[in-house]
């Protein structure tokens, strides 16, 4: 197969659904041998941050193993963002076509859904690459998410909210305890921010378990924090070692939680033989780059690119919105998937102080995606005067025209692929110069509708 066919095919493997359980991915691992076991790991779950986390743990591991295995979902661009090793070594066109050539009957005969094929191909490209470490962000839940195999050196869970509440439940506890899933006896549990119930819950859980939690503001002091709207100038302590200064290039207070999230996973690595020394934390820290995070795109037209898609993150988002652009002229570019609560979202957005210039509603290429007319109507009806576009590639020129307009600023938000198929149009019109797509080494418009899946 080609790699566009390759794509369609792997796509099309939601056919086969999600299914509760591990059975499947335990069985298609020892089919394999047992790949997630040849390299150390780290696991994070959450309902926002947890790709954040992901990306700051690898980043900063990469200052002392560089050929850190990574594997987040879902991309931007492109689908090889999912699977890489190192900052910008994405798995290659070659070992996704090989992998599946090699497996094909066995996915199709077992019944082998979307998210478990990829996780057993990162934990294959790992092994085959003789990755070192491997930090892996679940997909939905914890519990029973394909990386749930894994087991790992220590497990993450970042702030909890609302999200995928079909599959996790309806109230805070119950998705919690769907994530305290990936919690492991005999290896320590990391904790972001939580209510008191929610932190209650998992020190239980940690307990029943015999896991250690580790809150994180404990092993790292945050000292002080300057923020701007490209990140953070940060002074932390972290006890035993010392004090250092750095910039976090991720926007906001939450992101800056995020931060000590992860450096509290890194203390706990270093007393597990990691060795790294403060200037490598330092800049392991500041050569992070995660796109799509109140990301700036342009500054001449102004864009900003977040990809909040729950209540949670639109919160945090319009926080940013209002700190950061409170005299601006605000184009709204927004697309979301049918199973969000857009009762919620539509709460959040009536916090937008600014004055909103235009609010285009888009069907991003996702069999998810909700509808531009219907997505438009919804929001009509609760106050708001937007209007549809035909599709992503209509509103963008619609976009850079506003933008063209006094103190004007483009918000694109609702959905990683709203967001990654206006990266898209932006650098096929050459509005901006992405580095994402530069380190990819080829456009996103060679994958644009391939799949069209998640």
């Amino acid at each position: 197969m080609t790699y566009p066919e390759t794509l369609n095919y792997i796509f099309n493997l939601h056919r086969f659904g999600i299914k509760p359980g591990l059975d499947n991915i335990r069985k298609f691992c020892r089919h394999l041998g047992d790949p997630q076991d040849k390299f150390r790991s780290i696991h994070i779950a959450g309902t926002n941050g947890k790709g954040s986390v992901t990306a700051t743990v690898a980043s900063i591991i990469g200052e002392v193993e560089p050929d850190v295995g990574i594997f987040t979902s879902p991309h931007l661009v492109s689908f090889r963002e999912r699977i890489k090793i190192g900052r910008n070594n994405f798995i290659s066109k070659d070992y996704i076509i090989d992998f599946i050539n090699d497996n094909k009957s066995y996915l199709t005969d077992n019944g082998i859904s979307f998210f478990e094929t990829i996780t057993a191909m990162a934990f294959c490209y790992f092994r085959d690459n003789n990755v070192p470490w491997g930090v892996f962000e679940t997909g939905l839940g914890g519990e029973y998410d394909a990386t749930n195999v894994l087991l790992p050196e220590l497990a993450i869970i970042t702030r909890i909210g609302f999200d995928h509440t079909r599959y996790l439940g309806n109230d805070l506890p119950s998705i919690a305890r769907q994530k305290a899933g990936i919690i492991k006896g005999d290896r320590p549990t990391v904790l972001g921010s939580q209510d008191d119930e929610l932190s209650g819950l998992f020190r239980s859980e940690c307990s029943n378990r015999n896991s250690k939690l580790y809150n994180n503001n404990v092993l790292v002091n945050l000292v002080n924090a300057d923020y701007y709207i490209n990140g953070s100038q940060i002074s932390l302590y972290l006890p035993g070692m010392d004090g250092f200064r750095c910039f976090y290039p991720l926007c906001g207070d939450f992101q800056v939680d995020n931060l000590l999230t992860s450096l509290t996973a890194v203390r706990l690595l270093n007393q597990n033989g990691l060795e790294l020394s403060l200037a490598q934390i330092k800049s392991g820290i500041e050569k992070l780059y995660w796109p799509g995070r109140f990301e700036i795109l342009s500054e001449s037209p102004f864009i900003i690119a977040d990809v909040a898609h729950n209540e949670m993150s639109f919160n945090s988002l319009i926080d940013l919105v209002n700190r950061f652009l409170p005299k601006k002229r605000i184009f709204l570019l927004l697309g979301m998937a049918q199973d969000k609560d857009l009762t919620a979202i539509a709460r959040c957005l009536k916090r937008i102080e600014p004055e909103v210039l235009d609010f285009v509603t888009v069907k991003p290429l996702n069999p998810r995606a909700c509808g531009s007319d219907e997505l438009s109507r919804f929001f009509n009806g609760q106050g708001f005067g937007s209007r549809p576009s035909e599709n992503i590639g209509e509103a963008v020129r619609e976009m850079l025209e506003s933008l063209k307009s006094p103190r004007a600023v483009a918000l694109v938000t609702g959905s990683h692929y709203t967001v990654g198929e206006t990266i898209n149009e932006l650098y096929n019109l050459r509005a901006i110069d992405s580095e994402l797509i530069s380190s990819l080494g080829f456009g996103y418009d060679s994958e644009v509708g391939i799949g069209a899946g998640l």
